[in-house]
């Protein structure tokens, strides 16, 4: 086995008797990241839904197809990608995640981070950005109500952050799709960038 396919099988078998917070009593299963082990881009999700806690598989519900077909508009493909969740276990009735849940798994995402090796990190959603950008000593908006504007903005120190709305996002309002298709294919572009 290679040394990466090593490591994260390693990680991903502690996350699999994880028992840091609540959500390990409520769950199916930990749902772990997937996807090109080589690749330069890294996705960031919140957590698994009903559909990823049952199959095990990340991003397969409703939230997933939406997700696919912006992959597909931005002219890239699960297979050129890694994609994880900031928290890996399924939340309760679709609730948002608690700061002390996020606090007890963003270590494992922080492995996967170091063991993956991107260059370009794309965290989906509030929460998720958050976390990112803080990790890598950037300021963050005091307010959660703020974050909308740092959307689609690239953040470039040894890795380029390009945080992006959520694609659920589409659900409660779908006049932003358009929007979030010309964010989606900015990806593609920022593989020309070199860190620095």
């Amino acid at each position: 086995m290679k040394n990466k396919e090593f490591q994260l099988y390693s990680l991903y078998l502690q996350l699999q008797s994880c028992t840091k917070c609540r959500l390990s009593k409520t769950r199916n299963n930990v749902v772990c990241g997937e996807g090109n082990i080589n690749s330069k881009i890294f996705i960031v999700a919140q957590a698994p839904g009903q559909h990823e806690d049952k199959s095990c598989k990340i991003f397969v519900g409703p939230a997933g197809k939406i997700f696919d077909s912006l992959l597909n508009l931005a002219g890239l493909n699960r297979n050129d990608v890694f994609i994880t969740n900031l928290v890996k276990c399924f939340l309760p009735k679709y609730r948002r995640p608690k700061w002390d849940e996020i606090y007890a798994c963003k270590n494992y995402l922080f492995q996967e981070l170091k063991i993956i090796n991107p260059l370009i990190i794309i965290p989906l959603g509030y929460y998720s950005t958050r976390t990112i950008l803080e990790y890598f000593h950037f300021p963050t908006p005091a307010r959660r109500n703020e974050y909308h504007k740092i959307f689609g903005k690239v953040f470039i120190r040894d890795k380029i952050i390009y945080p992006l709305p959520h694609p659920a996002l589409i659900f409660h309002d779908s006049s932003r799709f358009e929007g979030m298709k010309d964010a989606y294919k900015r990806i593609k572009e920022l593989q020309s960038i070199k860190g620095g």
